[in-house]
């Protein structure tokens, strides 16, 4: 109880009383002191009229792709009972002025002061604001401001065109141009020669995690084959992959050997076609020959006619005879 003192005399008085709390009942009564002592008036009534409730701001917590959690309180009830609360959101980030039940929403109900909520449906990459809500009998209010937060997405990467290809190895890699708004976890390199490759097929891991430029030995490769090449970037959303690029390890040429022809007793016209240069110009093509082994051009007994693609002539002379 409060005491709140009139000046003295005799007759009418007011007495302004403040600081009550809404909605709840008080009981009152006036009083006169004089040197022998107080004396009490009959004792009166009142109760005050509610207001709105007041809300906590909330606060969010395991942000996602398309769901976060929010929790707030219920402050005051404003001196009537609540009757629904929840959480609202909306990407604009106008402040509501009431519920509209089609609307972005949880309820928890009447009644309790917590507040929590799984905010669902959400869009990737999208910035929202939440507000906390709460009603009664007079009305409703939601949190003096809303909590704005971003949605994370999947990270953005670039696959890095192949360079330094040769017929077993080369080297890859790609660009992490975004982490989506999670922190990276993991990058590399996927590669496949039988179709898009995932991180399920070949690949390799790039020993540090985060966002940048990054290469990669691919090793182990099949020489004279294509292979279907992509970059990936891992965040704690998921995985995302840049776009498909292609190379082609290098091999030996390709060359048959001409029927040899004009044939005499110390020499013939031979000669071959190179049909592939295997990924590396042609330097040197020629036709070898041995009356012992298998020829090779480890032999001495060589030609050399010209360089590059396509049909040549070799004469071989001073073969031996009976």
């Amino acid at each position: 109880s409060k005491l709140f003192a009139s000046t003295g005399g005799t007759g009418s008085f007011t007495s302004s009383i403040t600081g009550l709390l809404p909605g709840k009942k008080y009981y009152i009564r006036a009083f006169g002191t004089n040197s022998l002592g107080t004396a009490y008036g009959l004792q009166d009534s009142v109760v005050t009229y509610p207001v709105r409730p007041t809300v906590s701001i909330p606060v969010m917590s395991n942000i996602k792709m398309t769901t976060a959690d929010a929790v707030a309180s219920v402050i005051t009830d404003g001196g009537s009972p609540i009757m629904d609360k929840g959480v609202y959101w909306n990407t604009t980030g106008i402040k509501p002025t009431g519920i509209n039940w089609g609307d972005s929403l949880v309820s928890n109900g009447a009644g309790g002061t917590a507040i929590s909520g799984t905010v669902i449906n959400l869009t990737p990459n999208t910035t929202y604001y939440i507000w906390s809500y709460a009603t009664n009998s007079v009305g409703i209010r939601f949190s003096t401001s809303p909590v704005k937060f971003t949605t994370p997405t999947l990270p953005t990467v670039i696959t890095l065109k192949a360079k330094s290809v040769w017929q077993f190895t080369a080297v890859s890699g790609g660009n992490i141009t975004s982490d989506g708004g999670a922190p990276i976890t993991g990058r590399g390199v996927c590669y496949s020669y039988a179709g898009i490759p995932t991180i399920d097929s070949l690949h390799e891991a790039h020993s540090t995690a985060s966002t940048g430029t990054y290469s990669l030995a691919l090793d182990s490769l099949k020489e004279g084959t294509t292979y279907y090449v992509r970059a990936y970037a891992i965040n704690t959303m998921g995985i995302n992959y840049g776009n498909v690029d292609t190379l082609t390890t290098l091999t030996t040429p390709t060359v048959i050997t001409a029927k040899a022809d004009s044939i005499w007793s110390t020499g013939i016209i031979s000669g071959g076609k190179v049909l592939t240069d295997g990924g590396m110009p042609v330097t040197v093509r020629g036709v070898c020959w041995s009356s012992t082994v298998v020829p090779s051009i480890s032999l001495i007994t060589k030609t050399v006619n010209g360089n590059g693609l396509g049909s040549f002539t070799s004469t071989i002379k001073g073969l031996e005879h009976d």
